[in-house]
């Protein structure tokens, strides 16, 4: 392949309300994004890597047992990923309260690359400035794929 012609590629950081999800709502959504990706957007999830909590029906805040779950181990792995991403798209739909993790990605990335939420009124975020000033706020996953397209 001519060098000249390589398309570069882009990591997009897939954000999400986890605690109090199953393993398969908090990573599901995962599957129907990277489906609808060109070749050229990489998803960066925050849940590789522990496939022992598949089959948890309610995904706790931690589990001290796997070092990427503990406090320390999540915000380091996420944070990092946030710093190497070129944009995030965030999928609240799902949120059962309000996610200080993902509050703290978005806070980290805010004004620096674009960010993409997925919520709507009547989500637990709704109305918090730091899910809406420094993003774009849509209804649907639909509508925020096509948008990180």
């Amino acid at each position: 392949m001519d060098p000249q012609h390589i398309e570069r590629q882009y990591l997009v950081y897939l954000a999400c309300a986890i605690t109090g999800l199953s393993f398969e709502d908090a990573t599901g959504w995962y599957r129907k994004v990277e489906k609808a990706f060109p070749k050229h957007l990489i998803a960066l999830k925050p849940l590789r890597g522990v496939e022992q909590l598949r089959g948890e029906r309610v995904l706790k805040e931690e589990y001290r047992e796997h070092p990427l779950s503990t406090p320390k181990g999540i915000v380091m792995r996420c944070y990092n990923d946030v710093d190497r991403a070129d944009g995030l798209l965030v999928n609240l739909l799902k949120a059962k309260r309000v996610s200080r993790g993902t509050c703290g990605e978005v806070g980290r990335a805010a004004f620096k690359k674009p960010i993409v939420v997925v919520m709507r009124k009547g989500n637990p975020h709704w109305g918090d400035p730091m899910m809406h000033e420094p993003t774009i706020v849509v209804p649907t996953l639909e509508l925020g794929i096509r948008t990180v397209i």
